[in-house]
């Protein structure tokens, strides 16, 4: 049967799947807890929450109208897809943020007014929680795969479910005190730096098992986090010889004596100098490492071999104490840097890269043929 929307040349699909109508609203179940409007948004990636505390709202202005952002609220239902033969569920998880308009606002904010201010907040999530799925899917969330092994002879059925969680990411849940910070992040509407989306960038492709791609994004954002720090220093005052001098070339020096060279000629602290809690040990020769390692694939397509997933594990946690090196840098020389909760830094979000494999299978079940 053909399907009209890809062999009629005088249709442009809208979508690569069919398109899900709205559901129309059934009889109601609940009263809300105020008047007003609420936007419910249902999103199809998970929230990393597990504080079930009641936090406070964000509150921000949409087109000047005063609208509340409530805490993401996560969910995990099992999903119970038709026209499978077994009886698991795969991990389909979702997330609700609902957005509040009190009755005193005249005219609320349209959903689709609405949404830009939601993405805009996830987008800052993903950065300061170092939470790398949101607005990209569940890679690191949930299992690996799940399924049904099934085995029919003559005269009887076997099944046995399975799962496995791969190679994985373990970041720490979302706080109110992270929370809190987003809404000057919205106030303001300022983005993420691109540096910070990249290194999420990498950490989704790493936890996708896209090794290549994870060493091409983490070198990226490793030579623009260090080269925009360098870069805003050497136009700040007071003016020094060493920042007039690296601002002759800018970003055209090269990434190494970016490193271990520039800082100290323009009065920051050498890389290899600096030192906080937990922060992984000899990262500036792995970073240099990722970094060479980063043109060698962007040359040949393939990483060395020999690379392993132990490799990318200490590429990623590398970056991520670049990442705090330049954030301590900027605060130390009054640079600007995105708002975090006191004595809190991003670097800790990230807790345990796990590199093996966790397979779960059930007891069987047979049944006999009559």
């Amino acid at each position: 049967m053909n399907d009209p929307r890809w062999n009629d040349p005088n249709k442009v699909p809208i979508s690569n799947g069919p398109i899900s109508v709205v559901t129309s609203p059934t009889q109601f179940q609940f009263k809300l807890a105020e008047d007003g409007e609420y936007v419910e948004f249902l999103l199809p990636y998970p929230m990393h929450v597990v504080d079930g505390a009641a936090w406070k709202s964000l509150e921000c202005s949409i087109n000047g109208k005063q609208v509340f952002i409530e805490r993401p609220i996560p969910i995990q239902s099992r999903y119970e897809p038709q026209g499978r033969l077994g009886n698991e569920s795969p991990d389909a998880f979702c997330s609700i943020v609902r957005v509040k308009c009190p009755a005193s606002t005249p005219s609320c904010p349209q959903p689709a007014e609405i949404w830009p201010v939601v993405e805009h907040l996830l987008s800052w999530i993903r950065v300061k929680a170092r939470h790398y799925w949101l607005l990209h899917g569940q890679a690191g969330f949930g299992a690996s795969y799940r399924g049904s092994l099934f085995n029919q002879n003559t005269t009887q059925l076997s099944q046995i479910n399975f799962a496995a969680y791969g190679p994985n990411l373990i970041v720490l849940p979302l706080t109110e005190s992270i929370w809190l910070t987003l809404a000057a992040d919205l106030a303001a509407g300022s983005e993420p730096p691109v540096s910070e989306s990249l290194f999420c960038d990498a950490l989704l492709s790493a936890t996708a098992g896209d090794d290549v791609k994870a060493v091409l994004e983490m070198g990226v954002a490793v030579e623009v986090e260090l080269s925009l720090l360098l870069g805003e220093l050497s136009q700040s005052s007071p003016a020094t010889q060493g920042k007039t001098d690296y601002a002759k070339r800018g970003d055209r020096h090269k990434f190494i004596p970016k490193l271990e060279g520039w800082p100290q000629k323009m009065g920051l602290e050498a890389a290899s100098s600096f030192t906080m809690t937990g922060l992984y040990s000899g990262w500036v020769d792995i970073v240099k490492e990722l970094y060479d390692l980063r043109g060698s694939v962007a040359h040949s397509g393939r990483l060395r071999p020999g690379v392993s997933a132990r490799d990318i594990s200490a590429y990623l946690f590398a970056g991520n104490a670049l990442f705090a090196y330049c954030r301590a840098q900027r605060k130390k020389s009054g640079l600007p840097a995105f708002s975090y909760p006191d004595g809190q830094d991003p670097y800790s979000q990230l807790y345990v890269f796990r590199d093996g494999v966790m397979s779960y299978v059930s007891s069987p079940l047979v049944g006999r043929f009559t």
